[in-house]
């Protein structure tokens, strides 16, 4: 029986909420077990994604993906992660060429504010 990528997430929150230590291994442990069983084993990417959005919106936390054409200098990471320390975010990185300068910020894979040279050249020839 398949169950959605969500349902997943869901009972995976629950199942490893006031868990700590060998408990809480022991519990990741049966959900991957249950995974296989079910024979949902080739979505579990999905259903990793979707445990760990769950787990971060019952922890108020949020995802901010920052993409640049090259990887960003240590000094760069510094900033941007101070600009966002206060606030609850997970950042993650990424390098798409495709921008070809610049960087475009993605919050919880839906907002997203775009400044690379890609977009500017698309929003001027557009126009």
């Amino acid at each position: 029986m398949t169950y959605s990528a969500s349902s997943y997430a869901r009972a995976f929150s629950e199942s490893i909420s006031k868990k700590k230590g060998r408990e809480l291994e022991a519990a990741i442990e049966r959900f991957v077990e249950l995974i296989e069983t079910y024979g949902d084993w080739t979505r579990r990417r999905d259903i990793l994604a979707a445990c760990e959005a769950e787990l971060r919106a019952r922890e108020g936390r949020e995802l901010l993906l920052i993409e640049s054409a090259r990887e960003l200098q240590g000094d760069q990471r510094q900033i941007i992660e101070h600009s966002f320390s206060a606030r609850r975010y997970d950042i993650a990185y990424r390098i798409d060429q495709s921008l070809g300068a610049g960087i475009r910020l993605t919050k919880n894979g839906s907002e997203q504010m775009d400044v690379s040279l890609n977009k500017i050249l698309a929003t001027i020839f557009n126009s």
